[in-house]
């Protein structure tokens, strides 16, 4: 703790200089996970990325105190050692602490836990002044609760205490299939009531086929109701197979998934012609697929090819498992975001989270499908306290189900239900790729007039999550206009927060999220990009 505080300390002093000179800064981690260009500018930096410890893990607490900059694998990797893991872990392993608190993150266990920062117990903050505060949902609760999702515009986290839950070394995952929005979403509903369940997410490889994924942190007995009951004997006898997603020879984890549920080969599934399908016949002699999958592999068996990010980038590598296997370290999601910086890709093809309250799932999935055709998609429950009434963001206001006034976020927040309901709900929507109903052209569109069309998306998409009240992760490309920005954000509750903590000298929220280019920046061939992201280029400050 010498060691932590005397960097605290050393932080402080840089902060409260800024803030004397009057200097709006911002903060350096080395990484970043957001896919906004960066505007940052060496002389007003504050450097933090020497708090990047995990400095203790208290198993009778079931507790561990993290600094700001621990990457997911590394926090991943300390407490396993001990036979714990946090309560939510963001699927990539280059996401941070301190990032998943600030920029608000959600996996596989939110529907259990609700979005990162809830597992949070207390913050370490350095204010705008220099001052060093603690926060909790018992001292400074306004801005515990304000700090979180607030992308670090209300002071800088330095230390964290997060809660763990046990594990053992593997997690029984389960493959469901689903045959439409309305049933996958159904499901969903029924998998988040089942208290033998601790991990829930689900992937649509189509509007008429995708997967609903189940984790159990001990295996579980439950009949199979696809094969009969000496079948279902010998299931238990025999333990599910041992699968791996993180080695170069592994299987990606979606193809995996798509290749564990049967549905019918045909054009409507993009994803298809890069992986095989069990016929359904054999579906039905062989039960639901289950597998036992590392506890690491499966908390991050998304970073390999970025869920299916990597095709977008340079499709002749995702043709075959054999470029997949020799190009295996370009396209782990460290090196994927450092690349998508240097080239600029990320103004090409559609980044964004979007958390829709669950009634409202199915009218987005809807219309995503007939305006844009972007697939596969992601699905993320998320649970949420006070009825499904917050948001998972706070200072967000959204229209209440039944179009009454904004409901404007308030702090502390009531407490979760004993168990989650549907309407207790939001859906996180990955929306991520290229519109188009051909996957061999989906080379991303470059240049100005496809940006155009670009940009036109993005706020058709803004346009109607509004409509249906619901947000976007702010880690992503923004195209609001400022008034569009604070019709969704509480402005004023906002700006009460930081007068209280003296955080008015930072940039604001709006300030950060904001497109400050209006025009398609070029940033030259693609292969330079790769070029500089394996020399070693960081783009934060070059």
């Amino acid at each position: 703790m010498d060691q932590h505080q005397a960097a605290v300390s050393c932080i402080a002093e840089q902060v409260k200089k800024f803030h004397e000179e009057g200097i709006p800064f911002r903060i350096y981690h080395a990484s970043t996970n957001s896919t906004r260009l960066s505007s940052r500018k060496a002389g007003e930096v504050v450097d933090t990325s020497i708090l990047n410890r995990v400095l203790d893990i208290d198993s009778q607490r079931q507790v561990v105190l993290v600094e700001p900059n621990v990457p997911m694998d590394q926090l991943v990797a300390a407490t396993t050692a001990r036979g714990f893991v946090p309560e939510v872990v963001p699927e990539f392993p280059g996401i941070t602490v301190g990032g998943a608190f600030a920029g608000t993150a959600a996996e596989s266990s939110s529907f259990r836990y609700g979005v990162f920062d809830r597992s949070v117990n207390w913050v370490e903050m350095v204010l705008a002044s220099g001052d060093v505060v603690r926060a909790s949902p018992d001292e400074n609760p306004d801005l515990f609760y304000a700090a979180a999702g607030a992308c670090g515009t209300l002071g800088i986290g330095t230390l964290f205490e997060i809660r763990l839950v046990k594990v053992g070394p593997f997690i029984e995952v389960e493959y469901h299939p689903v045959y439409s929005f309305a049933e996958a979403l159904a499901l969903i509903d029924r998998l988040a009531a089942d208290p033998s369940v601790d991990f829930l997410d689900g992937i649509l490889f189509s509007n008429v086929s995708g997967a609903i994924i189940t984790g159990r942190l001990t295996p579980s007995d439950h009949p199979d109701p696809n094969i009969d009951g000496e079948a279902n004997k010998e299931k238990k006898k025999e333990p599910a197979p041992i699968v791996h997603f993180n080695r170069a020879q592994d299987p990606w984890f979606w193809l995996h998934a798509h290749a564990s549920v049967p549905h019918a080969r045909n054009t409507t599934c993009d994803t298809c012609p890069y992986s095989p399908s069990r016929k359904p016949e054999e579906a039905v002699e062989q039960g639901r697929v289950v597998n036992r999958v590392p506890v690491a592999d499966y908390l991050f068996r998304y970073d390999r090819g970025a869920f299916w990010m990597a095709i977008y980038g340079q499709p002749t590598w995702f043709a075959g498992r054999l470029t997949r296997f020799l190009f295996d370290k370009a396209m782990r999601t460290r090196n994927m975001y450092k690349a998508m910086h240097h080239s600029g890709r990320s103004q090409s093809f559609m980044v964004q989270d979007l958390a829709i309250p669950r009634p409202n799932a199915q009218d987005f999935l809807d219309w995503c499908h007939q305006k844009l055709w972007i697939y596969p998609l992601w699905l993320c429950p998320i649970r949420t306290p006070a009825g499904g009434t917050r948001a998972p963001i706070n200072f967000a206001k959204h229209p209440s189900l039944h179009g009454s006034p904004p409901l404007v976020s308030s702090f502390p927040e009531s407490s979760f239900p004993d168990q989650p309901t549907s309407s207790d709900m939001w859906i996180n929507i990955g929306l991520w790729g290229v519109k188009s109903t051909n996957w061999p052209h989906l080379t991303p569109q470059l240049g100005p007039n496809a940006f155009k069309v670009f940009v036109e998306d993005n706020r058709a998409v803004e346009a109607k999550i509004k409509e249906l009240g619901g947000l976007k992760w702010l880690y992503a490309h923004c195209y609001y206009t400022e008034e569009e920005f604070w019709d969704v954000f509480d402005k004023d509750g906002y700006e009460k927060i930081r007068r209280d903590w003296g955080a008015q000298g930072l940039p604001s929220l709006w300030d950060k999220v904001k497109r400050e280019e209006t025009e398609y920046v070029d940033k030259g061939p693609f292969w330079k990009a790769w070029l500089w992201t394996f020399l070693g280029r960081e783009h934060l400050l070059q």
